[in-house]
């Protein structure tokens, strides 16, 4: 594959990778609030509120699919862990908007809003969002260093692969096999290799390196691991 089409599969990515960011970020908890907000003005608009969202939920399912196809064309930081948390941080503060508003309207229809359950789910979610907002800050500093591709062979040929690449180029690494697969470290280079079977037939490679790694060498490592 050309650098053209790689690029071309990085944008691709992306773009998916924001389908899924507002869709289960924005979409899916402004409908479940707009929910809320029904049950109050209009109930019999709740269920479909609620079909909506599940709805729109399960077609996130797609993009999703066609970020996994993409992997195995180039490698990529680890795009769903991002849409992920992005989608979990726009989820929490809608809900909690939706919440509160919802609240506020009960009292103007003359409901009691103070009920211990109300202020636990807004407690709950107030302390998922620290946590969330917590992983993220960690997440962040460690994706940087963290690249992965999928490759179309299972993962004890993909192993020998990387062997015997890593030998043909004079390499010197330690190599061991664990309960998720193989690891291949390359401690002079700062760098470590994960090898996880996805199927019987397809397999993750994963190059994780330390912050002193030689960038030029895990480059070329990269470029040498290219299974077309």
């Amino acid at each position: 594959m050309n650098l053209d089409s790689r690029a071309d599969s990085l944008c691709l990515i992306c773009k998916y990778q924001r389908m899924i960011e507002y869709g289960l970020g924005v979409v899916v908890p402004a409908t479940l609030s707009m929910m809320l907000f029904s049950y109050i003005v209009a109930p019999e608009l709740m269920p479909m509120f609620f079909a909506l969202s599940i709805t729109v939920a399960l077609t996130m399912i797609l993009p999703a699919q066609r970020i996994h196809a993409l992997n195995f064309q180039c490698w990529t930081k680890n795009p769903m862990t991002k849409s992920l948390i992005t989608s979990l941080i726009g989820m929490i503060y809608i809900t909690e908007a939706g919440i509160f508003s919802v609240s506020m309207l009960s009292v103007n229809a003359g409901m009691d809003p103070q009920q211990p359950l109300t202020f636990a789910v807004f407690g709950s979610l107030i302390m998922a969002l620290i946590a969330v907002l917590a992983w993220n800050d960690r997440y962040k500093r460690e994706v940087s260093n963290i690249d992965k591709r999928y490759v179309k062979m299972d993962a004890k040929a993909a192993q020998i692969k990387v062997h015997d690449m890593l030998t043909a180029k004079g390499r010197t690494f330690d190599e061991a096999n664990v309960s998720t697969g193989a690891r291949i470290g390359l401690q002079e280079q700062g760098l470590m290799i994960h090898i996880r079977p996805l199927s019987q037939v397809s397999s993750e490679i994963v190059l994780v390196r330390n912050d002193v790694a030689n960038r030029t060498v895990v480059e070329d490592i990269k470029q040498d691991l290219t299974f077309l």
